[in-house]
């Protein structure tokens, strides 16, 4: 199962991390000396990425608008997640975020060709910030974020898509934002990094759907705010990169990763990447591989590849666009689609592109017709990609189309 979310939510490949609220950025938090964090993480950026530029784009598949399609709902507030149920279905949620704290939290639900729209319960806590995992048993998990005073909230909360509810499950041991999250091979879903008052955090926990709760694991190595997690193909965690103090945000990020085996419920040391980077995505292929992309510090272009077989690091293909805090879809194809996110000082990016894992090259899946900056994203059923807007416009694009 997937976990579905935020920056980075990773889309297709098991993983996550926790959106963040349209008005809250890492760098409004005070900073204060971390509590938690067990080791003094390492900055120092590695080499830089050396890697071919960007060949000559193609551009191939379609959009269509499913903006006025089945009384789909005018709301305000940005996007915060998108999960794809078992039988299809995308469970939508949204929140308003701004001085006044987390307003205007709803959830929908369409159709599996999203053309259809049905209202859902609100959750019981109104929040932002959050992560959205489906289940084995097909429950929904949201947890952690911001509440509705946008302080941290530790609580979390299960959807029931046959009872169309939400009850209440053990809370975090850690309220936190900006985390990262991935489901493991016995269905229990693991939860690292982000940040709490103090700053960035080396806290992992673990979620039991069995037992309803959730458990201290050991502590990272290095405090993440915004990193990534991946489930492996060997069923291990691969966490990367992330803010690891509050000491100029955005560049004090770290090239480290790290690796959780929940057979040893230990921390392996893992190779550091190329580039030093946070607000990016960790997407795995069906080689086994990682493909690491974007950065909200150097070379927000710059891609890798992560091979666990041999626990190394390597350059791929540059983006043919600049991008952080976008999201990440794998394609039944194998290919992997980035889409929206920002570049430079504060632009917002409103294209796609599609990355070739056989060829090592990307190729341009056009305009996303008015949708920009943090978007949420999920693969339907029938292959085609839903992507919903900050102000919840909503396309989808159609690989397979000419």
């Amino acid at each position: 199962m997937c976990t579905l979310a935020v920056t980075s939510l990773l889309l297709g490949a098991c993983s996550s991390v926790a959106s963040k609220p349209a008005t809250m950025h890492a760098t409004t938090a005070t900073a204060s000396p971390a509590t938690t964090a067990a080791a003094t993480p390492t900055t120092t950026v590695a080499a830089a990425a050396s890697a071919t530029p960007a060949p000559s784009l193609v551009s191939y598949g379609r959009w269509t608008d499913n903006n006025f399609n089945g009384g789909m709902p005018v709301i305000r507030g940005q996007a915060q997640s998108v999960t794809r149920l078992a039988d299809g279905r995308l469970l939508l949620a949204s929140a308003l975020t701004g001085p006044g704290g987390v307003t205007d939290a709803h959830v929908f639900l369409c159709s599996p060709s999203c053309l259809s729209w049905n209202s859902v319960p609100n959750m019981q806590t109104a929040r932002a910030g959050f992560t959205a995992t489906r289940l084995p048993d097909g429950m929904v998990l949201v947890a952690g974020g911001y509440g509705p005073d946008m302080h941290r909230t530790p609580t979390a909360e299960l959807y029931d898509p046959a009872l169309n509810s939400w009850s209440s499950t053990g809370s975090m041991v850690v309220g936190r934002v900006n985390f990262a999250a991935a489901t493991l091979a016995d269905g229990r879903l693991l939860a690292v990094g982000g940040r709490i008052p103090s700053g960035p955090i080396t806290n992992a926990e673990i979620y039991d759907p069995a037992r309803g709760r959730w458990t201290a694991v050991p502590n990272m190595s290095t405090p993440r705010e915004r990193p990534t997690a991946t489930t492996l193909l060997d069923g291990r965690v691969l966490v990367t990169g992330g803010v690891v103090s509050d000491a100029g945000i955005y560049l004090n990020a770290t090239a480290s990763t790290e690796i959780y085996d929940p057979r040893t419920d230990a921390w392996l040391a893992s190779a550091s990447m190329r580039v030093a980077r946070a607000d990016h995505t960790a997407t795995l292929l069906a080689s086994g591989k990682v493909l690491v992309a974007g950065n909200s510090g150097d070379q927000p272009d710059s891609t890798e590849l992560y091979d666990p077989a041999t626990n190394t690091w390597s350059a791929a293909a540059r983006m043919p666009t600049e991008r952080r805090s976008h999201v990440a879809v794998s394609l039944a194809s194998g290919q992997v689609m980035l889409l929206g996110g920002l570049y430079g000082a504060a632009g917002f990016s409103g294209t796609a592109d599609l990355y070739d894992p056989l060829k090592d090259t990307w190729s341009t899946a056009g305009d996303m017709g008015g949708l920009h900056g943090e978007v949420r994203a999920s693969l339907l059923n029938d292959g085609r990609v839903v992507v919903v807007g900050a102000d919840w416009g909503i396309r989808t694009y159609d690989p397979n189309a000419t």
